[in-house]
């Protein structure tokens, strides 16, 4: 199961390494109980967005194949199976919530109010790489030519050109966010 989930997440866990290595560097109290918050945090942050497809199986579209397929998997409590029909089936699922611009945008805003507040370490973790992974996810629609699909909610596709300036503008938020952990 553990060579599967590394097959699958090996881009978003090394984006996730990236992160708790740059908010360990900026952390300025060094404490062991921190640091391990904060590696946890991270980690599940890793794996947030994928609860989309659980959201979309028991809320949004139950009836679909998809969908009973993977509330099978989660009965039968068979993690690497729910994994694997996410992964290999994940097109099926076209207007995903979490997988979006507006999600996105509470992110940026969600990791701008916790960083500058008194949250936990593992709180201020978990979103920021919830966020980091996004903007990963998005450029992958991006590059893969479905941009359409990450912004979906909104009437009309933004410009390429409109895109990527979206794109740097959220990066920045991400360093920013970072440089106030």
């Amino acid at each position: 199961m553990v060579k599967k989930i590394w097959e699958i997440y090996k881009i978003q866990l090394f984006v996730s390494l990236t992160l708790v290595i740059a908010l360990i560097a900026t952390n300025i109290i060094n404490r062991p109980t921190y640091n391990a918050l904060i590696i946890l945090g991270v980690f599940f942050g890793t794996f947030f967005l994928d609860l989309d497809y659980v959201v979309y199986a028991y809320f949004l579209d139950p009836e679909k194949s998809f969908s009973k397929t993977l509330r099978g998997f989660v009965e039968h409590k068979d993690l690497s199976g729910a994994l694997n029909h996410i992964y290999y089936n994940k097109k099926e699922v076209k207007e995903k919530t979490l997988n979006s611009v507006l999600f996105q945008i509470v992110l940026a805003g969600a990791a701008l109010f916790v960083v500058s507040s008194t949250s936990s370490f593992f709180v201020k973790a978990l979103v920021l790489s919830t966020f980091a992974n996004s903007i990963y996810k998005m450029a992958i629609y991006y590059f893969d030519g479905k941009a359409d699909q990450w912004f979906w909610s909104l009437k009309k596709t933004p410009s390429e050109n409109g895109i990527l300036i979206y794109g740097v503008i959220m990066f920045m938020i991400l360093v920013y966010s970072v440089t106030l952990f």
